[in-house]
């Protein structure tokens, strides 16, 4: 698809499907983005994390994440990153001069991660490690969406999970 074409779609939603249809034959396509709408509206701080790509998931990220905010047991929830997410989402939302503290931050990050978005730079899974060669060529091939799709959300802050490297080349 053009790189003008992409620039000019105004919906989320659309800018989505258009990218899955983009994808590669036989690869899954997790979609991403603002966590809870409701939320992220009323929030005064817009917060997007951009990562690198889902472990092994192969589902929709926000459903996955509002999964895991609201069941007790969550392998989303258990695992590293969004409890991560959730501490800085938590930090970022509370500052106001002063560092809020861990022990807040580790227990409201559940609530603090719905006032967020959150997405990959490439938008199928990977393994338990990375590979930067194919994130590389991800974040190249489909540099365009993932710029629309930041446009779109038009966050305050924007923090980088691993991502500097992809987001300053493309």
């Amino acid at each position: 698809m053009d790189k003008i074409l992409v620039s000019e779609i105004n919906g989320f939603d659309e800018l989505l499907d258009v990218w899955e249809e983009e994808f590669p034959i036989g690869w899954h396509f997790n979609r991403d983005g603002i966590i809870s709408q409701e939320n992220w509206d009323s929030n005064d701080v817009k917060i997007l994390f951009v990562l690198k790509e889902t472990n092994k998931a192969k589902q929709n990220i926000i459903t996955a994440i509002n999964r895991a905010l609201t069941t007790k047991k969550s392998g989303w929830w258990k695992g590293k990153v969004l409890r991560r997410v959730g501490r800085w989402a938590y930090g970022l939302q509370n500052y106001n001069g002063e560092v809020p503290t861990l022990k807040d931050a580790k227990s409201n990050g559940k609530s603090a991660t719905k006032n967020i978005a959150y997405i990959n730079i490439r938008k199928t899974a990977g393994g338990a490690r990375t590979n930067k060669k194919s994130l590389d060529a991800h974040a190249k091939e489909f540099a365009p969406f993932v710029r629309r799709q930041i446009e779109l959300i038009k966050p305050d802050i924007v923090v980088l999970g691993g991502t500097y490297k992809q987001v300053k080349s493309y």
